[in-house]
């Protein structure tokens, strides 16, 4: 309390102080590499989230892939032919083969963080021992703090962006057909594969049925807000998401119980658009009182619960190393499967509440949420599947020691 009651003062105003930009003799020094690279690649983290357009400017000039962390989701459309996905953990097979080999990797705001990196395994995703990184970051202690960068510019990333694109345009245009058509036919099996696992009409229903359906229905501006667990790794790997929507995750810690809160917060910035709360049970258990402060609010978000009776991805790692889970899939004292009822709650804190008895009834209630603009709680029983992953994170690894041990 005392600390919270001091004076304290004002913020400096807004555009005080000028964002540090990029140097044009550095400007000019990495269009030059990128140019002269024969397997470029141009990594983009969170920290640049709006004005890709000089970014896909210089993509496409020299024709060098994009990837993304996952925090970057939908930085550059998916749809894009230059985006090449996800590494890590979660990402393509693809992006982590181009990665390893990538002879200049130009990293944009970006952490390297561990899933993106595959717990910075060298077999897996990243390995710059005999290539060149460059890094630019608006805190200089990102710089080479987990790979050793060539060059390292502190700079504000759009106006460093804005910059290379400008010095990259004297050089000649570059074409890689054939690595687009290697980048195209990948992300059209990936997202193509997934629709065709959403077709099943199983229940509980797949995850990636309530992706299909949210993908169907949902407007194209809808922002998506995760959680942790299927709805963030899944989505982020395997939902193709339109060029006018957004993908708000939390990474880092990856804190459960995000999705539901943060969601409000959207919806209140953006009172126009759609915003769907993508969201475990766990992670809808864990904030509870989003739904009351989305009806106190007027905030009109779709939380949809992805309802697989457990911390699932705690769950699999459990029974993959011990041969069976323990406080992770929550069951009544007869050993029945056991959840709150979603639906119940969100009807009596004075939302609407639907609960998903059948896989069409999905879709219906999306497309009555969406038109009813008021706060609604889709509760949707999920079977329990763990997300594909082509990367590394030595997770397991510490799992496996304990197990052994």
């Amino acid at each position: 309390m005392d600390v919270f009651s001091r004076p304290a003062a004002p913020y400096p105003p807004a555009g005080s102080a000028a964002p540090p930009g990029l140097p044009r003799s550095t400007a000019e020094l990495i269009a030059a590499r990128l140019a002269g690279a024969e397997r470029p690649l141009i990594y983009v983290g969170g920290g640049l989230r709006e004005h890709a357009g000089p970014l896909i400017r210089l993509a496409e000039h020299l024709d060098i892939p994009i990837a993304h962390s996952l925090m970057a989701k939908g930085t550059v459309p998916d749809a894009h032919p230059l985006v090449i996905g996800m590494p890590g953990f979660w990402g393509l097979e693809l992006t982590n083969a181009y990665a390893r080999g990538a002879d200049v990797v130009l990293a944009l705001a970006t952490r390297f963080a561990e899933t993106d990196a595959s717990s910075w395994d060298p077999r897996f995703t990243w390995d710059f021992s005999g290539s060149t990184l460059i890094q630019i970051d608006i805190d200089p202690a990102e710089i080479g703090r987990n790979y050793p960068a060539e060059i390292g510019a502190v700079a504000d990333v759009r106006l460093a962006v804005e910059a290379i694109a400008e010095a990259a345009a004297a050089h000649a245009a570059r074409d890689r057909t054939e690595l687009r058509k290697q980048i195209l036919e990948a992300r059209t099996e990936l997202f193509a594969a997934s629709r065709e696992r959403g077709r099943s009409e199983d229940l509980p229903l797949r995850p990636e049925r309530i992706l299909k359906d949210l993908r169907d229905v949902l407007p194209p501006d809808t922002i998506l807000v995760t959680d942790v667990g299927w709805n963030k790794n899944g989505v982020a790997q395997c939902y193709e998401l339109p060029a006018g929507g957004r993908f708000i995750t939390p990474g880092g810690a990856s804190t459960m119980g995000f999705g539901p809160a943060a969601a409000v917060g959207v919806q209140l910035a953006q009172p126009g658009r759609t915003v769907v709360a993508l969201i475990g049970d766990g992670g809808m258990s864990a904030q509870l009182p989003a739904v009351p402060l989305a009806v106190e609010q007027g905030a009109a978000v779709i939380f949809v619960v992805m309802n697989n009776r457990a911390h699932g991805t705690i769950s699999d790692l459990q029974s993959a190393h011990f041969g069976r889970s323990h406080g992770c899939d929550f069951t009544d004292p007869a050993g029945r499967p056991y959840s709150p009822d979603f639906a119940a709650l969100a009807r009596a804190c004075g939302a609407d509440g639907h609960t998903v008895a059948a896989p069409a009834e999905l879709g219906t209630a999306l497309r009555e949420a969406v038109a009813n603009r008021r706060p609604a709680v889709i509760d949707v029983p999920m079977v329990n599947e763990p997300v594909p992953t082509p990367g590394h994170w030595n997770i397991k690894d510490i799992y496996q020691g304990l197990f052994t041990d």
